[in-house]
């Protein structure tokens, strides 16, 4: 929480560990859109590294990087002197009680974030107890601020070994990486809320942070090429289960048994860089003109041709060019599989 002239701006985190502690900064300046010349900080682990006899205090490396970048300077709060602090010593219990007394369960942590910061907008457009309102009062002394030089990369770095999963484990948690980087080093940049996996100096993939115990964090993408040689092990996979719901949606609606048609139309929409939202909406349009007969050869010759999303026509609308182009190739690619088939009978 960070309390300036009686404007208050509070932020949610996981944990009070180093990485939100520096998080913590880059939202707070990005939100004031300025940089104050002095810090005032309580005697924190996050901030102090250790004491030098009775007053001397060392700052912890995440201050300088943060002093640095910012420009501001730091002092420190004495021990036991609540009164060098103001009206910080009760804001947390009072922001607390005004935002949680009657909310406290939220389906997500950004919920809890969005209901929080509406509080504290609300209350810095109150007066205070000096007749002010800390909104106005800001706006005065906002000029003096110096410039907001952008957010600083806030993160920790650790060299990680794949392991025969295709994972590499990070806290109690392990986070897919790729088939093809198995047994390799890979080095792994860990923020507040995500990590990033580099290899070879390049952004492999990059995953939210997860905060529970034991998880396995997995992106079916990154196992195409297992699945390709075992087709038969997609079904009960956790890739699958952990999959966007528009791939879920697809493989259950058309590909549930075929599931080697439906690794080879994940491997194009990856090659291709093509949306999950787009692959179920072009899997859609087929279906509409070919009810019953979606195939991977259908939907990846649409996707091949088309530039955007598939669209849907309003009924009062005659169908343009696209659409007549797009019914007619689909009848000819209908027609060859058709033939291949009556072949092969």
């Amino acid at each position: 929480m960070y309390h300036t002239g009686g404007l208050r701006y509070c932020r949610l985190y996981h944990r009070q560990d180093t990485l939100a502690f520096l998080e913590s900064h880059n939202d707070f300046f990005a939100h004031l859109g300025g940089v104050y010349q002095e810090m005032v900080y309580d005697n924190m682990r996050i901030a102090i590294k250790d004491f030098v006899g009775r007053s001397e205090k060392t700052p912890t490396d995440a201050l300088v990087h943060l002093s640095g970048w910012f420009g501001f300077r730091w002092r420190f709060c004495n021990v036991r002197s609540g009164n060098e602090k103001g009206h910080v010593e009760r804001s947390v219990e009072y922001v607390r009680r005004k935002a949680f007394s009657h909310l406290d369960r939220f389906d997500t942590l950004e919920q809890a974030q969005a209901h929080l910061q509406g509080t504290c907008d609300h209350l810095n457009g109150l007066c205070n107890s000096t007749g002010k309102i800390p909104r106005e009062e800001f706006q005065k002394e906002q000029t003096s601020l110096w410039k907001y030089p952008g957010p600083m990369e806030c993160f920790l770095t650790h060299e990680l070994k794949v392991d025969k999963y295709a994972t590499v484990c990070f806290g109690t948690n392990r986070y897919s990486v790729g088939d093809h980087l198995v047994g390799r080093m890979v080095e792994v940049k860990v923020y507040a809320n995500e990590l990033k996996v580099y290899y070879s100096h390049l952004l492999i993939c990059r995953h939210d942070r997860c905060y529970g115990q034991h998880q396995w964090i997995i992106d079916i993408d990154h196992y195409l090429k297992t699945l390709s040689r075992k087709p038969g092990a997609l079904h009960g996979s956790i890739a699958l289960h952990q999959a966007p719901q528009p791939i879920q949606t697809v493989y259950t609606q058309w590909f549930i048994h075929q599931p080697r048609d439906f690794i080879e139309l994940l491997e194009f929409c990856r090659q291709h860089q093509v949306p999950h939202q787009r692959l179920l909406d072009t899997a859609l349009y087929v279906n509409s003109i070919c009810p019953g007969q979606v195939t991977a050869e259908k939907i990846m010759a649409l996707l091949g041709n088309q530039s955007s999303p598939v669209c849907q026509v309003p009924q009062d609308n005659p169908i343009d060019e696209i659409e007549h182009f797009a019914n007619r190739q689909l009848e000819q690619i209908n027609g060859l599989i058709n033939s291949k088939m009556e072949a092969v009978i």
